[in-house]
C-alpha cells in the first residue's frame, strides 16, 4: 500500500467512496481464484467510461492488488490479462490516475508481462503501457531505465498488428 500517497485525487474522492466500489476491491482478495477473476471482469465493466469509479477504486487500493495478481506465477493468463485491461482503463481516466499508477510502479510490472508467451496478455500490457506513456505526466525516461526493454519491444513488433501499433505509439511519444 506504499503507493497510496496523499494525492489530490485521494483527498477529493475519499468521502465519496461508495459501498459498491469497496465490494469490487474486496472480491480481489477472495480465496476462490474463479471469484477473483469474475471480480476483475466486473471491475473492468464498472470502470469503462466512469472516471468517478476509477478514482474510487484507486483510492480504495485496487491498484496494488491488481499489480500483485498480474505478477503472480500462480495467476492464470486470463486473470493477468484482465488485470492489465483494468489497469489500462484506470490509466485512461485523469492525469491523477496515471500519477497514482506510476506511484505504484506499474511500468516495471507491465514490462515484465511482456516476457509472457501469451500474445493476448502481451497486447494488454502494451495497450496499458501505451496509455501510460502517452500521458503528459509520464516521464519518457522511464522507458529507458533497463537497456533490454527497447530490443525486446523491437522483437515484439512482428507479433501482431496490435503490438506494432502500441509499440510504435510508445516510441513516437518517447523518442523526442
Amino acid at each position: 500500500m506504499a503507493c497510496l500517497l496523499e494525492t489530490p485525487i485521494r483527498m477529493s474522492v475519499l468521502s465519496e467512496v461508495t459501498a459498491s466500489s469497496r465490494h469490487y476491491v474486496d472480491r480481489l482478495f477472495d480465496p476462490d481464484p474463479q471469484k477473483v477473476l469474475q471480480g476483475v471482469i466486473d471491475m473492468k465493466n464498472a470502470v469503462i467510461g466512469n472516471n468517478k469509479q476509477k478514482a474510487n477504486l484507486i483510492v480504495l487500493g485496487a491498484v496494488p492488488r491488481l499489480l500483485y495478481l498480474l505478477q503472480q506465477e500462480t495467476s492464470t493468463t486470463e486473470l493477468k490479462t484482465e488485470c492489465a485491461v483494468v489497469l489500462g482503463s484506470l490509466a485512461m481516466g485523469t492525469e491523477n490516475n496515471v500519477k497514482s499508477l506510476l506511484d505504484c510502479h506499474i511500468i516495471p510490472a507491465l514490462l515484465q508481462g511482456l516476457l509472457s508467451p501469451d500474445l493476448k496478455f502481451i497486447e494488454a500490457c502494451l495497450r496499458c503501457l501505451r496509455t501510460i506513456f502517452t500521458s503528459p505526466v509520464t516521464p519518457e525516461e522511464l522507458l529507458y531505465t533497463d537497456a533490454t526493454v527497447i530490443p525486446h519491444l523491437m522483437a515484439l513488433l512482428s507479433r501482431s498488428r496490435y503490438t506494432q501499433e502500441y509499440i510504435c505509439q510508445i516510441f513516437s511519444h518517447c523518442c523526442k
